[in-house]
């Protein structure tokens, strides 16, 4: 696997996306999808899943795949209930993807500040930081609810950038989805993208493709 060296002389941030970025989930996330949606009596394809629903928050999906408007808290009761499901499918398989906190480290000791800007909902983001030994780590971190529209639009990675004191050009960002990497350009941001969850075509517009963090040299 090729190393690649990174410039990061007028980095500041760090933003991280969380599932399919931290954690090589988006499998475990389908399958809680699926049984889901089979659950309300709907079928949800691997086709469908990876092009309408990989990347985006709860509040973007549950309308759409439930085929009605739904209020704040339906939203957040159905949610609950899939993401219920994806902990219980994922819990004994939590790892890190490959390199991250030799990354983190390697962040910290440049004095670049680093953040998770996530559609994850907060119970989620425990789940996880707790099983990656990970709570406390980050300078910021900002889920979904706090911004109006989530991935493909900016708002997520601007106001993680607002919270770090940092401009959105002095950011580069980890991500794993095309709706990531549109939103991190739409604010501004370098984008490196890991293949986990997505085909290469389909992650044509970041500027940089990488398997892990192992791969990565900072200079």
């Amino acid at each position: 696997m090729k190393t690649v060296h990174i410039d990061v002389k007028n980095v500041k941030a760090a933003i991280f996306d969380m599932d399919g970025t931290m954690v090589d989930n988006n499998e475990f996330h389908k399958k809680a999808f699926q049984k889901f949606c089979q659950h309300y009596g709907f079928t949800l394809t691997e086709e469908d899943f990876m092009k309408n629903y990989s990347g985006r928050s709860n509040k973007q999906l549950m309308p759409k795949v439930l085929g009605h408007d739904l209020s704040d808290e339906e939203i957040k009761k159905y949610a609950e209930e899939k993401e219920s499901l994806y902990r219980d499918i994922y819990a004994a398989h939590i790892k890190p993807v490959e390199g991250l906190h030799e990354l983190l480290a390697k962040l910290q000791k440049k004095h670049i500040k680093i953040a998770i800007a996530t559609g994850a909902i907060q119970k989620n983001r425990e789940f996880i930081l707790n099983a990656l030994q990970l709570v406390g780590t980050f300078d910021v971190i900002v889920g979904d609810e706090e911004v109006k529209s989530g991935k493909p639009h900016p708002d997520i990675f601007l106001k993680t950038a607002e919270k770090l004191g940092v401009k959105p050009e002095n950011c580069i960002v980890f991500e794993d989805a095309p709706a990531g990497i549109a939103a991190a350009k739409k604010a501004g941001m370098k984008v490196i993208v890991l293949t986990t969850s997505h085909s290469k075509d389909a992650l044509k517009d970041a500027d940089l493709l990488i398997e892990n963090f192992s791969q990565l040299e900072l200079v």
